[in-house]
């Protein structure tokens, strides 16, 4: 008696019904082709400069396709008469399929199961799962990065001064100079900022490792030699990981600003083509609408400027001074114009003797100039910003510039310090973050990076990147400052801060030193070693830090019972208006007098404008001290309901008026402490600090 066939089961009859409509056939086939064009994609897009959007596109078009092929396979097939539905199985046809040898099952399923994998773990690499193009491009944010993220990393070091006179090193300067700022305006290559390559100029380190301190992978380096009326100017191309010279070239011309130029361009095309980097055209625009001055006189002065430029009140103030003088030479100097739009508002911004007409004209002039260029939006974004605090202005303009110029790393230093006073925290320390990727061996970028990390309470990634600063400089005041105040804020051991600031040496006749000084001694109750810090320090004349000065020594003699209190709280009154900056600091500085000069009710009038003031404040860098300040002058007179107030609207935000250790160490708060309310207010703050910290630790790393 013959036995019935064994009834399939049900996952054995979906997997042969897949077979017989060839479903596994559409899948392997249309798995292998999406991987194929996908693959295509993400190599030829980028070659031919089109936005990243279109290779997400082919990626998410490809995705969508894919069930809806299953589908489609599922429900019809192709006949002689055309495509027509698939007619339902009989149920010999499906026994006759599972009761195939697995040889002849097994493989349609397999291809089918590759060509998934192919096609979804291209779609998870691509579009940010892995390191693929998608996800290293969204989150290339540090130079040494950039060869993972389709760029090319450069540094140009400083050009040899072969003849060793200063006509000779001038020439040096602006070719490398140039030929950064040339460099740094195509978007294929991240090239490190100038500042960060001076150290460079002699040394006997190896290109390995000097690639390794800037996190970089290809070396321009060079000499110039003049001679009469020749410059010989020598350049190579190296990939430092190899040492091996990619081009090297010599250009023997006549010295002039054109010949120079020429020489430039052509170097910057030799370096673009040698690294096969791609130009789009508007980069190609952007390169041919630089132009050198017509004197040579002229240009002298441009990079004298260039060179006497380092951040500080005096640097900018030669520097303006050497840019009027090229302009004087060369009317129609673009570059001259708009660096001296920026030096002009930049003394403004210190407190230097800047005038505001100046710098307008050389905004306008620059703009009249060259409409729509990268130094016409620097020249508007460094005035807005400095000279004018208007905030959103300098942040449209800084973006232009920053599409046409994406390696100027004070560009993205600009953006990031104006995020913050706009509130955007985020946006603020990752732009921050860029401009140490771009500018990794300068100690300002470095140190306001670190600022950011600080005030969101992310201690540990401040303190790394602080430490970073002391290897570049070790001699900088404001980062020896902040490494102790780091080191403090870490564990709020005053001993050990003490201890380190001893080690350190700091100063306490220098403003910034003096400060952390002076902390630490109030912190400890050392009040008469805090009046002789800050008597110590040297302010440089009025201004705010004469001001803050006097505010702290009042405090001090106020806790030790010293009558001279209110004599020193009244010498605050007239150099009020001298703090320049924001007005609710006059109002702040005169409530704040009168507080420690007990005249409460005069205090309180000055308070009640200067926290109008305050909540009215567009500046959100600022929001946090001011708001402080004020609270602390409302406590001494016992207006806790309105400090408190104050405080718990900067409480959960990154700012420099509130810490946990601030809160729990400094003696200014103590007529807070009886409120049960401060408990839970440093509660909130150490929750906000701890989150802070914990995002941070996710961002990792902060450091190139």
């Amino acid at each position: 008696m013959s036995q019935e066939p064994k009834q399939p089961s049900s996952m054995q009859s979906l997997f042969a019904e897949m077979k017989r409509r060839r479903v596994f056939k559409v899948m392997a086939v249309y798995g292998a082709v999406a991987f194929l064009v996908l693959q295509a994609a993400d190599l030829v897009f980028p070659m031919l400069s089109l936005p990243e959007w279109t290779i997400r596109l082919v990626l998410g078009l490809a995705l969508l396709g894919f069930p809806l092929a299953v589908v489609l396979a599922w429900a019809f097939e192709s006949t002689p008469e055309g495509v027509k539905r698939t007619a339902p199985a009989r149920v010999e046809e499906i026994q006759a399929i599972v009761a195939e040898p697995r040889s002849k099952r097994w493989p349609a399923g397999l291809l089918a199961l590759i060509a998934m994998i192919l096609l979804f773990g291209t779609g998870w690499w691509m579009g940010g799962g892995g390191s693929g193009a998608g996800g290293e491009r969204a989150a290339n944010l540090l130079v040494g990065e950039a060869q993972a993220s389709g760029f090319k990393a450069l540094a140009v070091l400083p050009f040899e001064n072969v003849n060793g006179d200063d006509d000779n090193r001038l020439i040096a300067v602006g070719v490398q100079s140039d030929l950064t700022t040339r460099l740094s305006r195509i978007a294929a290559l991240r090239v490190t900022s100038r500042t960060s390559v001076r150290e460079y100029e002699n040394t006997d380190k190896s290109l390995r490792d000097i690639a390794d301190e800037l996190g970089v992978e290809y070396i321009l380096e060079g000499s110039v030699l003049s001679s009469g009326e020749n410059a010989l100017v020598s350049v190579t191309l190296v990939d430092a990981a190899t040492d091996q010279t990619l081009w090297s070239e010599e250009y023997n011309r006549v010295f002039t600003p054109g010949n120079l130029f020429e020489v430039q361009a052509e170097i910057g095309q030799r370096v673009v083509g040698a690294l096969e980097a791609q130009l789009t055209p508007a980069e190609v625009a952007t390169l041919e609408a630089m132009e050198p001055a017509s004197d040579l006189a002229a240009q002298s002065w441009y990079y004298r400027a260039i060179e006497a430029y380092v951040g500080s009140l005096t640097g900018a103030q030669e520097a303006r001074d050497h840019l009027t003088r090229s302009i004087d030479l060369d009317s129609g100097f673009v570059a001259a114009w708009s660096k001296l739009a920026h030096m002009e508002s930049r003394v403004i911004f210190i407190g230097g003797d800047g005038d505001e007409a100046t710098a307008l004209a050389a905004v306008e002039r620059t703009a009249e100039l060259a409409p729509g260029s990268v130094e016409a939006n620097l020249a508007r974004g460094f005035y807005e910003y400095y000279a004018q605090q208007n905030f959103s202005a300098a942040l449209s303009a800084f973006q232009a510039a920053q599409e046409l110029a994406p390696s100027d790393s004070e560009v993205a230093w600009a953006v990031g310090l104006i995020h913050r006073r706009q509130g955007d925290w985020d946006a603020s320390t990752e732009a921050l973050r860029r401009a140490v990727a771009l500018d990794p061996r300068n100690a300002l970028r470095l140190e306001t990076l670190a600022e950011n990390l600080t005030y969101a309470g992310a201690y540990e990634d401040a303190d790394a990147v602080i430490e970073r600063g002391l290897t570049v400089d070790p001699g900088n005041h404001r980062t020896r400052a902040a490494k102790v105040g780091s080191l403090l804020a870490l564990d709020g051991n005053t001993e050990r801060a003490q201890r380190l600031a001893l080690e350190l040496g700091l100063d306490p006749s220098n403003l910034e030193e003096g400060s952390i000084l002076h902390f630490l001694a109030v912190a400890d109750g050392q009040d008469s070693a805090a009046v002789r810090i800050v008597d110590e320090m040297d302010t440089g004349g009025p201004g705010a830090w004469a001001t803050a000065r006097l505010l702290w020594k009042s405090q001090s003699l106020a806790r030790l019972g010293d009558p001279a209190s209110a004599a020193v709280a009244d010498s605050m009154l007239p150099s009020a208006s001298e703090v320049p900056g924001f007005p609710s600091w006059i109002p702040t500085i005169r409530g704040y007098a009168h507080a420690l000069a007990g005249r409460s009710d005069q205090a309180l009038e000055e308070l009640l404008a200067a926290e109008r003031l305050v909540r009215g404040m567009e500046d959100q860098l600022s929001v946090g001290p001011a708001a402080t300040m004020v609270a602390l002058a409302y406590g001494r007179i016992g207006e806790l309901d309105r400090g408190f107030g104050l405080l718990d609207d900067i409480v959960e935000r990154p700012n420099d008026g509130v810490s946990a250790v601030g809160l729990h160490l400094a003696p200014e708060f103590d007529p807070y402490r009886t409120d049960p309310r401060f408990d839970d207010f440093i509660a909130r703050r150490e929750a906000f600090e701890a989150e802070g910290a914990r995002k941070a630790a996710a961002g990792r790393p902060w450091l190139p």
